[in-house]
């Protein structure tokens, strides 16, 4: 096993663990801590794939301007005035046996597909901003505007909400 297998398996495995943080952990700033570990690590496995342009891309708008805005809108909606109701225990067994359904099924349809050997040689041009941005203005120019304004929105509403709920508590 070579060095690139051996950074290759390390990142994913903290990728896995970081990623299963995000979901257990139950205050909202670990989590979003936990987020951003796993956007590092998928950074370093696009270094590994000689895509840096989108490594950087990711560093930069992910980890950086989202990962912000989370961190900005959790702290504005103060978690304890959306405190969540216990869940019943049949709900949380549903979801366990849901989970590893998925699970089963997914290891199944990975198991039947076939290993293809791609080999990138160090003239082509994989992952070079030149192409990744004829790419994006040709074909996915009014997907990344639509994202982003889907982002907007959304923190809008957050901010909306929260300030209507304080109003609220102020006024009793």
């Amino acid at each position: 096993m070579g060095t690139t297998q051996i950074i290759f398996w390390g990142l994913a495995a903290i990728s896995v663990v970081a990623a299963l943080g995000v979901i257990t952990c139950r205050k909202p700033v670990k989590s979003a801590l936990s987020l951003l570990i796993v956007f590092f690590t998928l950074s370093g496995q696009y270094i590994l794939m000689n895509a840096q342009v989108i490594a950087m891309v990711n560093l930069l708008v992910s980890a950086g301007a989202v990962m912000v805005i989370f961190l900005f809108v959790i702290i504005l909606i103060n978690p304890q005035l959306l405190a969540e109701p216990m869940k019943n225990r049949y709900m949380k067994l549903i979801g366990v046996i849901a989970s590893l359904t998925l699970m089963i099924v997914l290891i199944g349809a990975l198991a039947h597909t076939e290993q293809s050997n791609v080999i990138v040689r160090p003239g082509m041009a994989v992952g070079l901003a030149e192409n990744l941005g004829k790419t994006l203005i040709d074909k996915y120019a009014v997907p990344f505007v639509m994202s982003s304004l889907l982002f907007l929105s959304a923190i809008m509403g957050i901010v909306i909400i929260n300030k209507s709920e304080l109003s609220k508590t102020n006024m009793k």
